[in-house]
């Protein structure tokens, strides 16, 4: 169906939002990772010749209770099943809900028997709250661990055992795409300081943004319904775009302007490296969602301008502008919230065994390494003691009783 309205996905889903309370940026980033999900695994761009990117996006808004995360995510999540509906061959695998890393890889494996080709299935998870969905502890850091891996591996991998039927299970070319949602502090207990230096976090799009001051009553939702039939049509144009997508001359030459010289000097904390090495990937993802969001009904869309290039920059200096500061309230507010709940047991129990600590504190996700660092500072302040009585280790509370 030819389109009549010219504006992009993105700018229709803003419009489509109408004036409300919810930050802008939720809305934005919530269409961002709708487009990422409708293009799959159907595109792609060879910056190198053996690794190609898709453009499959790990996004999380982040902001006080209320503040209009889940409308944001409602408002696409009802777009693309308005989408499906109306194409039949249409499946994104939307699923909202607690998940396991366990489960994540049973709905991303596909049964084949020898001589049938595999075939790769997408998935779109949606996490209104992080810790209701992936939970906390070890439970959480299973499940970053698997999405670290997961985030660019585009190959076939077998996964478990062979099937009843003679069959074997395997992951193909595997393309998930995650928009999830956290409070500040209740982000500082699913993603664990390990999660930052692994580089899950230079994988994912940090989005914090507050509610708007001024309040209003009766929000303008009205585009909602006027809208959402060309929002449906150019979702089904965007799912039809097949194969490899390029970037034009003149927007190579501004990338590799920023990538060479304006962005050559590494950050200064070491926490920022990871996601200062990904910046081309990241930049890339976004320039090919950005382009594909136009919907174009002609060969253009898989050419990437400058204009659109320019665009992905800037949005990836505005994620940077706030990353760090996302980063160092995660590490800060970790160590404090771990050092307090280990403070407060020894001032309870005064006087333990080294074996009964970590299996008390370990509930919290405090591993035997952070244990460690957090006994360490604890006698540097003289608030314990630690010996041996026989060959038990005892950790003795010295400081202020509570």
């Amino acid at each position: 169906m030819s389109q009549q309205d010219n504006r992009s996905v993105i700018q229709l889903l803003l419009a489509m939002a109408g004036q409300t309370e919810v930050p802008v940026e939720f809305y934005l980033w919530s269409g961002m990772s709708l487009v990422a999900a409708t293009l799959c695994n159907h595109v792609w761009y060879a910056h190198m010749a053996y690794k190609g990117i898709q453009p499959n996006l790990y996004v999380i808004l982040v902001g006080p209770s209320g503040d209009g995360k889940g409308h944001a995510m409602a408002l696409v999540a009802k777009g693309a099943q308005a989408a499906q509906l109306g194409n039949e061959g249409m499946d994104l695998n939307l699923y909202a809900g607690r998940i396991t890393s366990q489960a994540l890889y049973d709905e991303i494996t596909c049964e084949v028997k020898d001589g049938e080709v595999p075939y790769s299935i997408p998935f779109w998870l949606l996490s209104e709250e992080l810790s209701v969905s992936i939970r906390t502890g070890e439970w959480a850091r299973d499940f970053v661990k698997a999405m670290t891996d997961l985030w660019e591996k585009h190959d076939t991998v077998p996964r478990g055992d062979a099937t009843r039927g003679g069959g074997k299970r395997l992951m193909h070319e595997p393309c998930i795409n995650w928009l999830g949602g956290s409070t500040m502090a209740w982000l500082k207990e699913v993603i664990d300081f390990n999660d930052v230096e692994s580089g899950f976090f230079a994988r994912t799009i940090t989005i914090q943004a507050n509610r708007s001051a001024q309040p209003i009553y009766k929000p303008d939702t009205s585009q909602y319904e006027i809208l959402l039939p060309s929002l449906v049509d150019k979702l089904h144009t965007i799912w039809n775009y097949r194969g490899a997508m390029s970037i034009a001359a003149e927007a190579q030459a501004y990338e590799k302007e920023w990538y060479e010289k304006k962005t050559k000097r590494p950050p200064n904390k070491p926490f920022l490296y990871p996601s200062w090495k990904r910046r081309l990937d990241i930049v890339h993802k976004l320039a090919m969602i950005l382009q594909c969001a136009e919907a174009r009904e002609d060969d253009s869309w898989s050419e990437i301008p400058l204009t659109v290039s320019a665009e992905a920059i800037a949005m990836y200096e505005d994620i940077q502008a706030h990353y760090g500061e996302i980063i160092e309230g995660i590490i800060l507010g970790k160590n404090d919230r771990r050092l307090e709940r280990v403070v407060t047991f020894l001032q309870k129990y005064q006087k333990v065994t080294m074996t009964k600590l970590q299996q008390s504190v370990s509930s919290y996700g405090i591993r035997r390494d952070e244990l460690k660092t957090i006994l360490l500072t604890l006698m540097d302040q003289k608030s314990i003691e630690r010996y041996y009585d026989g060959r038990v280790q005892i950790v003795e509370w010295k400081g202020e009783r509570d």
